[in-house]
């Protein structure tokens, strides 16, 4: 198998905080911050607010209450993130050949020349770590970043900064890479980039590639909702939302699904996945476009033994879910079977992941 995916370059920061250290965080005017959301600060913003909770971190370090030496590391830990990132390094886990586009941050010099930042470095190596073949492309601005706060008893709070990540051109695109794959993958918030998009219908209809589309956040949502119908009346959509997403979907698409965001009869998509989290997922599935050919679906539980961390597992269950599609024992089977092994084989995953910091099996 082969995914060539194209989005937003990130790292993901996970942070451990006191309650009280979450608390003054929350309560601090000048970060933006609220609890269970996430929230896009400025670039100068976020780094202040970066600074902050490494600066809580360093005085956890050196406290001499801990009876113990501890590490920055305990505290702070740095994944690779991105929707569609994680997504390919978990289907390279299976033996996946993936490809990755996206773009990075830069450091100009004032005679012209550039270097890449840290970051787009750590990220770099990461993707190659985990059998990602990246393809990332020197952007203004610094290496996107995504924020996990915790607290000790479990509260969170999240803040992105995509910054250079927002900034891929439609000429980034490798178009060998897609000529080559079983699948294309983007997330919802590329259909705020028009160019961008104009340029993925085209290569995937020109090589008959199917799209899939993980929605990822509800602006991605409502941005899915202005192209939705015309790239599935085009190619071939395989389309992932959660709870929040498909009821975004429901209210700019109320022809095509329900308030709830369940697809109805006449929805013109391929495969379309409901995440519902620890209450697991649900698959439909249409042979046919016609409005009168009914829907295959199916659905499934999640449970997860030791969850630490719930950050990239809607990504992994993704991946696992089209990993297990597009084998090539997916004809053995009859769709409504091939959907049940898919979403299982997705949950299975996903129950992994959260046992980990970041989208990591």
């Amino acid at each position: 198998m082969n995914f060539y995916g194209i989005g937003h370059a990130m790292i993901d920061i996970h942070a451990l905080v006191s309650d009280a250290d979450f608390d003054q965080l929350l309560n601090n005017k000048a970060f933006p911050l609220i609890e269970g959301s996430a929230v896009h600060p400025e670039t100068e913003t976020f780094n202040a607010l970066l600074k902050e909770v490494l600066a809580i971190a360093v005085n956890k370090c050196a406290s001499p209450e801990l009876t113990q030496n501890r590490r920055i590391e305990d505290y702070v830990v740095r994944t690779s993130g991105g929707t569609t990132a994680n997504i390919l390094k978990t289907a390279a886990r299976f033996g996946t050949i993936t490809h990755f586009t996206g773009a990075i941050g830069k450091v100009t010099s004032e005679d012209g020349s550039y270097r890449l930042d840290a970051d787009a470095l750590f990220l770099s190596q990461q993707l190659a770590k985990h059998f990602v073949i990246p393809d990332l492309n020197p952007a203004e601005g610094q290496t996107g970043r995504y924020l996990v706060i915790r607290s000790n008893s479990g509260r969170e709070a999240y803040a992105a900064c995509p910054s250079a990540a927002k900034l891929l051109e439609p000429e980034f695109i490798n178009e060998e890479y897609a000529s080559q794959a079983d699948c294309m993958i983007i997330e919802g918030l590329q259909c705020m980039n028009k160019p961008l998009m104009k340029q993925i219908e085209k290569i995937c209809y020109k090589y008959e590639v199917p799209l899939v589309i993980d929605v990822a956040s509800a602006v991605g949502a409502e941005a899915l909702s202005q192209w939705y119908e015309r790239l599935c009346k085009t190619i071939p959509v395989f389309v992932f939302a959660n709870k929040e997403e498909a009821a975004v979907l429901g209210s700019s698409l109320p022809k095509l699904f329900t308030k709830d965001g369940e697809p109805l009869n006449n929805n013109p998509y391929t495969v379309y996945i409901l995440k519902k989290g620890t209450d697991g997922a649900k698959a439909w599935y249409k042979k046919s476009q016609e409005k009168l050919v009914p829907a295959i679906s199916c659905s499934v539980r999640c449970e997860a033994a030791d969850a630490v961390d719930a950050t990239g597992a809607g990504d992994g269950f993704a991946a696992a879910f089209l990993v297990r599609w597009f084998s090539k024992t997916r004809k053995v089977f009859t769709k409504k079977t091939l959907l049940r092994h898919c979403l299982t084989l997705g949950a299975q995953t996903a129950a992994k992941i959260v046992e980990h910091y970041g989208c990591e099996l």
